[in-house]
């Protein structure tokens, strides 16, 4: 008769068999498109909260994306700007970041168009994408005057999309004031960042999280709040709870135009899956006036969609919310016309006096 195996034995078979399975299921995650991710960590910035890994690749369900030594998508560039050279700068979160575009996103789209005829004076279009997915209006702020700004931009493109008011939704516990981050979502992050199954496990966790935590009803009153409109409408609310700050960093933005002469383009970039204009007219005016009155050049991006026909607009509008690499250069070009139509805008930095 035979000696059982011991309980031991069996216990070591069977953690290494789900060591072995889990190993393999990490493989297989891994080739999944809807598994991968961008990696973020704390920053320094005061407001900002948090930034994108430097000197890494960032991948997202549209494509892979270089993330240079500063932190931004693109071409990396020394802080100091060469002589004869007209930077544009652009700040925003994954729509302007160009979550949806392989290559030609918004920034290094109008970049080119700008470069083919450089303006009056210089010889050259660089072109730097500070954009980082999930980014307010006032990370946006804070990135721009902590260290956005040290790389001499000539113009500031700021992408405003409707959702911006509802602040930043940070990951992993952080803290965007103080920028500290408590010992247990550190050890979070250390993992998720770096086994694919469980980023992928807490990807399909997050939706049913966010039903049991009341959906839409928590980020304010709406009457359906599982519209986009009514949500949309909620985070506009002149007297809720997030619409004041934001009016408040627009108009940061405008100061920031002042002080330094930099010329800033402000661009509010439609909801593409919700393209009926009037149960949302009340938001985009509210908008539209909020940065005019800081003094900003405002661009309602709205009009130029609806002009397109239903075939055109599916081909432009990607996933609903970011546009396709096609609508990334439609954007740019009605960007670059409202520019040829102000050249007080393309005259450099320090220079400009709306």
């Amino acid at each position: 008769m035979e000696k059982p195996p011991s309980r031991r034995l069996v216990l070591a078979l069977i953690a290494g068999s789900t060591l072995l399975a889990l190993a393999a299921l990490e493989f297989l995650v891994r080739f999944l498109p809807d598994a991968q991710t961008m990696l973020v960590e704390p920053s320094s910035i005061p407001g900002v909260g948090y930034q994108l890994v430097p000197d890494m690749t960032a991948c997202s369900m549209h494509g892979r994306f270089h993330i240079n030594k500063w932190g931004f998508r693109g071409p990396e560039y020394p802080m100091e700007k060469p002589p004869g050279t007209f930077r544009l700068l652009a700040l925003g979160d994954s729509v302007l970041y160009g979550d949806s575009a392989k290559e030609n996103d918004v920034t290094q789209s109008l970049g080119r168009l700008l470069d083919a005829a450089p303006p009056k004076g210089f010889e050259r279009v660089q072109s730097i994408n500070t954009s980082v997915p999930s980014y307010s209006t006032c990370q946006e702020l804070a990135l721009l005057n902590g260290l956005a700004d040290k790389f001499s931009p000539d113009l500031v493109l700021v992408g405003y999309v409707m959702n911006d008011p509802e602040g930043a939704r940070v990951p992993f516990g952080l803290d965007i004031a103080t920028g500290r981050i408590a010992w247990r979502y550190r050890a979070y992050h250390f993992v998720k960042q770096r086994l694919y199954l469980v980023k992928y496990v807490v990807a399909k966790l997050s939706p049913l999280v966010f039903r049991l935590r009341g959906g839409f009803k928590q980020f304010g009153p709406a009457q359906n709040p599982g519209r986009t409109e009514d949500y949309t409408m909620a985070i506009h609310d002149p007297q809720g709870p997030f619409w004041p700050a934001c009016a408040r960093c627009i108009e940061g933005l405008g100061e920031y135009q002042r002080k330094t002469g930099t010329p800033v383009l402000f661009a509010i970039f439609p909801l593409l899956k919700s393209m009926d204009f009037k149960p949302l007219e009340d938001a985009y005016r509210q908008v539209e006036r909020t940065a005019r009155a800081a003094g900003l050049e405002t661009v309602n991006l709205y009009p130029e969609f609806a002009k397109l026909t239903p075939a055109e607009l599916s081909e432009l509008a990607g996933d609903g919310v970011h546009p396709s690499e096609k609508g990334h250069l439609f954007i740019a070009q009605a960007l670059q016309r409202r520019l040829a139509a102000r050249p007080a805008m393309m005259t450099g930095r320090g220079r400009y006096k709306p």
